[in-house]
Formats: structure tokens, C-alpha cells, sequence
């Protein structure tokens, strides 16, 4: 029996196995991880971004911290752990939600994948200065890159997504249908 690869590619998540706090990131373009990394795949390209939204989640950051096995200060994110993470189903009663979550991840990969091809990578200016080098010349102008700020300044509002996690953590917690008290219990954790 050979292996059906004939559907398109439609990202995947991926994280670190070891972590001080679990981030679940995307990959639209099919990069190759590291064995140290965990990854998630499906066909289905829009129930990845709402797995990747619950993923990052108040909530599932809360579950994961305690249910997951620890290493000194760090959280090992085993498969293991991160599949027994309860899900909620998609139904006709919550798809509202789901879409609203799906829209609102979208949201935030386009403001990351746009300020990153606005930004070049800090790392390779420092690497060619480092060496003594002229950077090297791209299709983007980095001669002011090394006295700006660092690529993921919280203060760039072009950048800083967090009102928009914010907004994914309340839809969240209404699909998991969690009270104050609950929400409450989350927040302080």
C-alpha cells in the first residue's frame, strides 16, 4: 500500500519539546524542524489556525502547566501531553466562534508575515557586522536597520498583536463556556 501525498500542503504547527512556556508558531511554507521539535499536520488548513488559537490560548497554557511532566523550570511539551489537551468540537451551535478565531489568527499571521518582509533578520546584520562586513545589499534597504529596535518590539503597533490574542482568548473561553470565577483562576495562573 503506498502513501497518498496527492493534497496540497496546508501548513503545520510546530514547537519546541522543551520550553520555559510552550508557543505553538505556524509554518505556511513547508520548512524542514529539527528532532527536537514536535510538529502537527492536517489537509484541513483552517482547522489548523483554530488548533494553533487554542493551542496558544490562556487556557491551554494553563492545562499544559498543569498536566505536562516539568524539566527544572521548563515544560516538556511531549506529543503525549499536547494531544490529551481537550478540544472543543466544532459544531453548528459554536462555528460562529470558530470562524471569528480562524479570522482573527489570520489577522495576526498576515501582520507577522508583513512585518517580516519589511524587516530583515537582525541576526544577519549583526552576524555581517560581526565579521567586519559592509551588509550585504538586498532588495530592501537595512542601512538603518542596526540603530533601530529589535524586530519584535512591543511598541511597534504594526507588529504587536496582543489585543488581537487578547480578543482569541475571550472566544476561547466561551467555547470552552468557562465562568468569571474560571477565567479568573486562568488569568492569575
Amino acid at each position: 500500500m503506498s502513501a497518498d501525498f496527492s493534497h496540497a500542503y496546508c501548513g503545520k504547527i510546530i514547537w519546541n519539546r522543551i520550553s520555559n512556556e510552550l508557543c505553538f508558531s505556524y509554518d505556511e511554507a513547508g520548512y524542514y524542524v529539527l528532532d527536537s521539535m514536535f510538529m502537527i499536520t492536517s489537509p484541513n488548513g483552517l482547522m489548523m489556525k483554530y488548533l494553533l488559537a487554542t493551542l496558544n490560548s490562556s487556557i491551554a497554557k494553563h492545562w499544559i502547566k498543569n498536566n505536562a511532566a516539568t524539566l527544572g523550570n521548563g515544560i516538556y511539551g511531549a506529543k503525549i501531553y499536547i494531544e490529551k489537551l481537550p478540544i472543543p468540537k466544532i459544531t453548528e451551535s459554536n462555528r460562529y466562534l470558530v470562524d471569528s478565531i480562524i479570522a482573527l489568527v489570520e489577522e495576526i499571521l498576515s501582520l507577522k508575515a508583513c512585518h517580516a518582509e519589511s524587516s530583515p533578520c537582525h541576526s544577519e546584520v549583526l552576524a555581517e557586522e560581526s565579521l567586519g562586513k559592509e551588509p550585504q545589499q538586498t532588495k530592501r534597504d537595512i542601512s538603518a536597520f542596526a540603530t533601530q529596535k529589535p524586530q519584535y518590539d512591543k511598541n511597534n503597533s504594526t507588529f504587536d498583536t496582543t489585543a488581537l490574542e487578547s480578543q482569541i482568548d475571550k472566544l476561547v473561553y466561551k467555547l470552552y463556556k468557562l465562568n468569571d470565577e474560571e477565567i479568573k483562576i486562568i488569568k492569575i495562573s
